[in-house]
C-alpha cells in the first residue's frame, strides 16, 4: 500500500506557479525571434500569472500571517516568511518589467534576458 503525504491548499498552489513559470522557462527558450504576435500571448499570459501570483502574497500577508501570528506560531518564522516573500517581490518586478521590455523588443536577447528573470523567480520562490 502506498501512502502520499498530505498535501495542503499552499502546497499545491505553489506547485502550480511553479509549473506555470516552466511553462514561461520553455516557451522563452524555443521563441522565434521577432514574433509579434508570440510575444503579445506571453506577455498577456505573463500579465495574468502575475496577477495571481501578487494577490497571492497579498492574501498570505493579510490573511495568514496574522492568523498564524494570533495562534501562536513563533514571531521568527512568520518574519522569515515575510522576507521570503519580499525577495520573491523583488524577483517578480524584475520579471515583469523584463517582460514588459520584451513585450515592446521581442528579439532573442529579450527572450533570453526575461527567461534568465523567470528562472531567478522560479529558483527563489514557491518551494513550500
Amino acid at each position: 500500500m502506498t501512502t502520499t503525504a498530505p498535501m495542503t491548499m499552499n502546497t499545491m498552489i505553489h506547485a502550480a506557479f511553479r509549473r506555470d513559470l516552466d511553462r514561461f522557462l520553455v516557451a522563452l527558450a524555443a521563441f522565434p525571434a521577432g514574433s509579434r504576435q508570440r510575444a503579445d500571448d506571453l506577455v498577456r499570459a505573463w500579465r495574468n500569472v502575475e496577477h495571481q501570483l501578487r494577490h497571492h502574497h497579498q492574501d498570505e500577508e493579510t490573511i495568514f500571517w496574522p492568523v498564524l501570528r494570533r495562534h501562536g506560531v513563533d514571531a521568527a518564522l512568520v518574519d522569515d516568511l515575510d522576507g521570503e516573500h519580499e525577495a520573491m517581490v523583488a524577483a517578480l518586478d524584475a520579471a515583469s518589467a523584463d517582460m514588459t521590455s520584451f513585450g515592446t523588443d521581442p528579439t532573442a536577447e529579450r527572450a533570453a534576458s526575461t527567461r534568465a528573470s523567470v528562472d531567478t523567480l522560479r529558483d527563489g520562490a514557491y518551494t513550500s
